[in-house]
């Protein structure tokens, strides 16, 4: 990993690729002087600007047509953490759907006539006063 301080940015460019429109950009940084860096626009990107200092995986040199170019290659997303977020979101849903399914079992049985409302853990109904029949 290696830290750039963004001294110049372009306007992202809309580019056709196989995987549909994606945006592209350029970067000038101090650690590369007068040089254009090209780079993806994405979701670790798309906040970057001037006096900005970006950290990305590298900068790969390539020659094309007699000319030096230069791609920043930015950094996968950090796997393990996404999966750790992805199991707890997973385990808060597989709760949240218990306690749906929990509620609408007792409605099914309240409509049913296997009604659990109103009755003590043993089974007996709650005794109520004459104005709750009002």
């Amino acid at each position: 990993m290696i830290k750039l301080t963004i001294t110049k940015i372009g306007e992202p460019k809309d580019v056709q690729t196989r995987y549909g429109k994606k945006q592209k950009s350029w970067i000038m940084a101090k650690e590369y002087g007068e040089n254009f860096l090209s780079y993806w626009v994405n979701g670790y990107s798309k906040d970057w600007g001037v006096g900005k200092e970006v950290e990305v995986e590298r900068v790969d040199e390539r020659d094309y047509q007699g000319k030096k170019y230069y791609d920043v290659i930015i950094p996968r997303l950090d796997r393990e953490a996404n999966s750790a977020r992805i199991t707890q979101l997973l385990s808060e849903l597989n709760t949240r759907t218990g306690l749906i399914n929990n509620k609408i079992d007792r409605i099914i049985d309240h409509l049913s006539g296997k009604d659990k409302f109103g009755h003590t853990s043993d089974g007996n109904p709650v005794p109520f006063n004459d104005t709750d029949n009002i």
